[in-house]
């Protein structure tokens, strides 16, 4: 099984007019699931394509998929269901016949708001070095609350890493984020395969040669992990979109 996580780059500067070229590119790649973030998810996708994304009025979250999948709707006011188009739900039928809570994640860089914290104790939420909790922390509890026990693939543009940069100057706050996932049993699927972080994040807003972008999975879809790759030239060269696609191989079977 193929996975692929690519924030497509549509809400800023020359990434639109080039839209259509970075779905095309994302459907070489062969996917069969695909978690895609600021995207338009065209007409012409082919018919074996399903698409998962909520409401959007000028770009949102989507699950593109070969696997039988099926949306998990969310009331607006539910943890969850505050994200709106950030965020793409589904329970997917993986090849080995196995069901799992499929995600597509994209998280701004800023604290979350009031209206995101209704009924969450932001103590709790809040990473050990963060004054107060960011839309990553709120959206990874959300998740974790709906994913423990059962079978889970949740990809995405997370907004935060382990390094500042390719050098792997830590970043307190990142490593931090990690670490909580996976003490809940969450793995990181790219540095499990490669040992490190590999740079996906190509813009200019920010001089951070980072790897916000990654794909988490329960201990058991985990096991099958083969490999992991950052196909940097799509961002770096042919600047399809400001961040580059991370693909991740999971063997069939238990």
């Amino acid at each position: 099984m193929r996975i692929v996580t690519w924030n497509l780059g549509i809400a800023f500067g020359p990434y639109k007019e080039r839209h259509d070229e970075a779905w095309r590119a994302l459907l070489d790649l062969e996917p069969d699931l695909a978690f895609v973030q600021e995207a338009v998810p065209p007409a012409w996708l082919p018919g074996e394509w399903q698409v998962v994304t909520y409401p959007f009025e000028l770009w949102g979250s989507a699950i593109v998929s070969r696997l039988p999948i099926e949306p998990i709707a969310l009331a607006p006011e539910t943890v969850l269901g505050r994200f709106g188009a950030y965020l793409a739900l589904a329970r997917a039928t993986l090849p080995d016949g196995g069901r799992a809570v499929v995600a597509s994640v994209h998280e701004r860089t800023k604290p979350a708001s009031r209206r995101l914290l209704a009924g969450l104790d932001p103590e709790r939420i809040r990473r050990p070095s963060v004054p107060e909790p960011w839309w990553n922390d709120v959206a990874w509890h959300g998740l974790a609350e709906l994913v423990r026990g059962d079978r889970f693939i949740v990809g995405g543009d997370w907004n935060t890493s382990r390094w500042v940069d390719t050098d792997g100057r830590p970043e307190p706050a990142g490593q931090e984020f990690v670490d909580r996932a996976a003490a809940d049993c969450w793995v990181d699927l790219a540095h499990a395969a490669l040992g490190r972080e590999v740079r996906s994040w190509f813009g200019t807003v920010s001089a951070r040669e980072h790897q916000p972008d990654k794909v988490f999975a329960d201990e058991r879809t985990a096991a099958g992990l083969v490999s992991a790759r950052v196909e940097q030239a799509l961002a770096r060269d042919e600047r399809l979109s400001d961040h580059a696609p991370l693909i991740v191989e999971v063997a069939d079977g238990d």
